[in-house]
């Protein structure tokens, strides 16, 4: 079962309330004929009419979609857009008692018109807002409070989803906090407007603007952000979106750390925030760890921008792009030392810290795995070194190594701890050190300072690099694994 699909059986059932400004997006899709001859105004020969929610309202499909019984609030209104919004809530059987239908109201709505011809691509001619709605009234807070108070029993989070304020107002956010804070729920929050509003959250999304807006820095260091708007908001991790740079976690007590994403043509960023919501929910609930959660949530940002328009995303859909996605990094991560020291001088000019370890890995076991996860945590980019078969037996002996190097290369680049791998004949690396320079040495085991290979260590010492010696797992060896085969076959 993949890490995905174990992801989706702990979220599957689990309830969510889901409250904030609730829109219809409308695409009206057509090829542009002829401009009018009463003025440049362009004829468009309509095709194809398609209706989706946005903002909370696709925060609850996609998280409907995940597998969560998705309970929503918020308003619309009493018109034609409105009825249209709760029938198709209803179909991805998304509760809907808390969303209050005020029959003076404009349903908030976006209209696109897209064309499409023989002699030039698909683009919008036209889009078309409605007014910004005006705050809710004391009336339709209480009225809506006192639905999500008649289900937070059911609930395992509160999701608060704010495009314009209209919904998500300071003392509206206090009053949910004290039903969460009641019903022990797990809070999240994502703002277009005002990030400020969701002080002592869980976890919240933002966007770089946005964060920046938060802290009141437009000229703020991006690698730093993440780390300013947690210390700001005193909740517990920012997950910060960076476009095709990828996801940074700020976790309150830990190092930020950036998940860069694989760079990929993009169709239409539009959703791709509240799918990056979608999956921080899901990481929270489903007992993913911050960073977990954030790679989760760079697969679900990949896949909604390749899309167009606000696209339903699948569990299967997910999964496949898991795939494929994993099958590439996997293809990139096995790199040779020329390419490999491009990639480091990178890490270096952008300040990022490379370390350095090496080994023959035959035959993996759990010891290799702990040991890999400290040394990875020593930096930001773990680049692992492996001793070719030829390079194995000049020291083990003839009879090693029991697994080939590309299947045991094929193993490291598996592992989302190792960020690349380099293969090597030598009986040591000393070469590759001396040309890649990284800036920690780290070496796991029983080793001491004075039985690490010196020639190595005086290398390192020499051009400035850190070691680092990191205790293994007591009795935990391949030797040891082949003698217990050994033993318990060898009549």
């Amino acid at each position: 079962m993949s890490s995905l699909q174990n992801l989706f059986k702990n979220i599957t059932g689990k309830h969510v309330i889901v409250v904030g400004d609730i829109y219809l997006d409308e695409y009206i899709h057509g090829k542009m004929e002829a401009v009018s001859a009463e003025g440049p105004i362009p004829i468009v020969n309509s095709y194809e009419r398609t209706f989706i929610p946005n903002a909370a309202g696709y925060a609850a499909m996609l998280l409907s979609d995940l597998g969560f019984k998705v309970h929503l609030a918020g308003v619309v209104g009493g018109d034609s857009n409105g009825q249209e919004l709760l029938r198709i809530l209803a179909e991805k059987n998304i509760d809907t008692d808390a969303v209050l239908q005020v029959k003076e109201l404009t349903t908030n709505c976006q209209t696109r018109i897209t064309v499409v011809g023989a002699h030039y691509p698909k683009q919008d001619v036209l889009r078309v807002n409605t007014p910004q709605p005006l705050p809710l009234d004391q009336n339709s807070i209480a009225a809506i409070l006192t639905q999500i108070k008649s289900v937070a029993h059911l609930a395992d989070a509160m999701i608060l989803v704010d495009k314009n304020e209209n919904v998500i107002t300071e003392k509206f956010v206090g009053r949910l906090k004290s039903i969460a804070e009641k019903n022990q729920l797990v809070l999240i929050g994502d703002s277009e407007r005002n990030t400020l509003l969701f002080e002592g959250f869980d976890a919240i999304t933002a966007n770089e603007n946005e964060a920046a807006q938060a802290i009141g820095d437009g000229n703020a260091d991006i690698d730093g952000l993440g780390e300013r708007l947690q210390s700001e908001l005193k909740c517990g991790t920012v997950f910060l979106t960076r476009g095709a740079e990828g996801i940074t976690v700020a976790e309150r007590g830990k190092q930020a750390r950036h998940l860069p994403t694989k760079a990929r043509e993009v169709f239409d960023v539009n959703g791709a925030g509240e799918a990056v919501l979608a999956a921080v929910v899901a990481g929270k609930l489903g007992g993913l760890t911050s960073i977990d959660t954030g790679r989760f949530a760079n697969i679900c940002a990949g896949l909604a921008v390749s899309k167009p328009g606000l696209a339903e995303i699948s569990r299967q859909e997910l999964v496949r792009f898991e795939q494929r996605l994993n099958a590439e990094i996997t293809a990139e991560k096995l790199l040779t030392l020329d390419r490999l020291k491009l990639v480091v001088d990178k890490a270096r000019a952008d300040k990022k810290r490379v370390v350095w370890t090496n080994g023959c890995y035959d035959i993996m076991h759990v010891g290799h795995i702990l040991y890999l996860e400290k040394a990875k945590a020593l930096g930001d980019i773990l680049v692992v070194g492996l001793n070719s078969d030829a390079s194995v037996r000049k020291y083990k002996g003839p009879l090693r190594p029991i697994v080939e190097e590309t299947q045991r290369a094929k193993l490291l680049t598996s592992l989302t701890c190792i960020d690349y791998v380099v293969i090597f004949d030598d009986e040591s690396p000393i070469r590759l050190i001396e040309k890649l320079h990284p800036d920690i040495y780290a070496k796991g085991g029983d080793y001491t300072i004075d039985t690490i290979n010196q020639e190595e260590r005086h290398v390192v010492e020499a051009y400035g690099g850190e070691i680092a010696l990191l205790p293994g797992v007591e009795g935990m060896s391949t030797t040891n694994i082949i003698d217990k085969i050994l033993e318990a076959y060898k009549d």
